[in-house]
């Protein structure tokens, strides 16, 4: 089973491209996760996300610092630098869902998306059924919370 789901920040504008005579839509993006160390210090790492079809369409209009879930598979990405053949890891998103804004969190907000969500998303992708997962994201600064559904397709 390959099937990954992440929570992060989008690191910087999402970038679009179109592959070579399909002329589909790519959007290319970085997710900063973020979870601590045995030590309590937060430890982030940096995830290639790459978006196809309907999950493009999606991430096409994210932002730097905007909060996201995303849910794919684990794949390689071949590609040429200075004439050089290399590949890396990236995230084939299946589905991209917009969780926060920056603005909406407030200078005080917590980075981090609350552990019971990174339970759900974890739970979930242990299921073997189509499931739903509601999760609140709290809005800081005088806003009320949010519910958002994630669904996550086998």
């Amino acid at each position: 089973m390959n099937i990954g789901a992440l929570m992060g920040t989008v690191t910087r504008d999402p970038r679009v491209t179109y592959q070579e005579g399909t002329g589909q839509q790519v959007v290319s993006l970085t997710l900063s996760v973020e979870e601590p160390r045995p030590t309590g210090d937060p430890f982030k790492t940096y995830i290639a996300i790459e978006c196809y079809g309907r999950s493009a369409a999606q991430a096409e209009t994210l932002s730097t610092g905007t909060l996201v879930a995303v849910e794919g598979k684990i794949g390689w990405k071949a590609y040429t630098h200075k004439g050089e053949k290399r590949s890396t890891l990236v995230v084939l998103a299946r589905q991209v869902r917009e969780l926060a804004r920056q603005h909406d969190c407030g200078t005080g907000a917590r980075r981090r998306p609350p552990r019971r969500v990174a339970a759900r998303l974890t739970a979930v992708a242990r299921q073997t059924e189509p499931v739903s997962v509601p999760i609140f994201v709290p809005v800081l600064k005088g806003g009320k919370g949010e519910e958002h559904h994630i669904d996550y397709l086998k």
